[in-house]
């Protein structure tokens, strides 16, 4: 019987696939800068939930009525731990904005600190162009699990999490096409991408009181 394959490496920008059985082939790859998955399980599961993932160079901001949201979350901490934490939305269509939010939690979800503004921040901008009819929409953020939860390329064990995002966001997904797009964050030189996913932090931080 032949082994079964344990590592993949997937482009990030032409989403090219290499798999492997050993993690010394697979690790060359690490080196350029291809993404890496681990023991994955499911190999066509994590491969397919690339198809909703384009890398910024690839995003065309002129689309004619399509929303484009830009999330982002913010915490406040003592020390190592993590006591409040918030979202920040910005949503602009046919270059105009026309929706913002900003909002604070110190829920049960603190311990995953500004992770859980991120995630909630998507929730929302989704959950406001569902409600508002729109058939497609793109969001914007600069922290991979927003859109690595959603797809079901990582997966996480608690409950909670799977329940308050996972779930909601397959069930928006019947209702409406969205394509995560990755960006980076605090940048020296901005571009319009950039400038409008900074302030989506602003107002995540305004949510703090800062």
């Amino acid at each position: 019987m032949a082994k079964k394959v344990l590592y993949v490496a997937i482009d990030k920008l032409t989403k090219e696939v290499y798999k492997f059985k050993q993690w010394s082939e697979c690790q060359k790859l690490v080196s350029e800068g291809k993404y890496v998955y681990k023991g994955l399980k499911d190999v066509e599961s994590y491969i397919a939930s690339f198809k909703q993932t384009i890398d910024e160079s690839q995003l065309n901001l002129n689309e004619k009525d399509v929303p484009y949201a830009y999330v982002d979350g913010s915490c406040l901490t003592n020390g190592d731990t993590c006591y409040a934490y918030s979202f920040g939305v910005i949503i602009v269509e046919n270059n105009q904005e026309i929706y913002t939010n900003c909002q604070k939690f110190d829920d049960e979800f603190v311990e995953y600190n500004q992770v859980m503004g991120e995630l909630k921040a998507a929730l929302d901008a989704v959950s406001y162009c569902v409600q508002q009819g729109y058939k497609k929409m793109y969001v914007i953020h600069d922290y991979e699990c927003v859109a690595f939860y959603a797809t079901g390329a990582w997966v996480n064990e608690d409950e909670r999490l799977e329940n308050l995002y996972v779930k909601q966001m397959k069930e928006y997904e019947k209702q409406i096409e969205i394509t995560f797009v990755k960006v980076k964050s605090h940048v020296a030189n901005k571009t319009k991408i950039n400038r409008y996913n900074d302030r989506a932090d602003e107002f995540a931080n305004l949510a703090l009181g800062r």
